[in-house]
């Protein structure tokens, strides 16, 4: 159906089930839209490639590490009240 493949995509994102550099590929419909970026907690897949083969579209998703744009400024090793000294 219609969305599974972007629930798939977030749940992949969203657990961190693909390393960065990994690649996901994924089958839908030709018109069925897929976001370029699926963001979760421990990591998001950026669509790099999408081709189309009849009523057939497949694309491929590298995974990210997001976790140097989540966490806060400042030095990671330090507690956040220390951070503000």
């Amino acid at each position: 159906g219609k969305g599974l493949a972007v629930d798939a995509l977030e749940a992949v994102a969203g657990f961190g089930l693909a390393k960065p550099g990994g690649w996901i590929t994924v089958e839908v419909g030709r018109r069925e839209i897929l976001p370029e970026v699926v963001e979760g907690p421990h990591g998001a897949l950026r669509r790099v490639r999408e081709d189309m083969y009849g009523d057939t579209k497949l694309c491929l998703f590298e995974a990210e590490d997001v976790v140097a744009h989540n966490e806060p400024a400042g030095d990671p090793e330090l507690p956040a009240a220390e951070a503000d000294r």
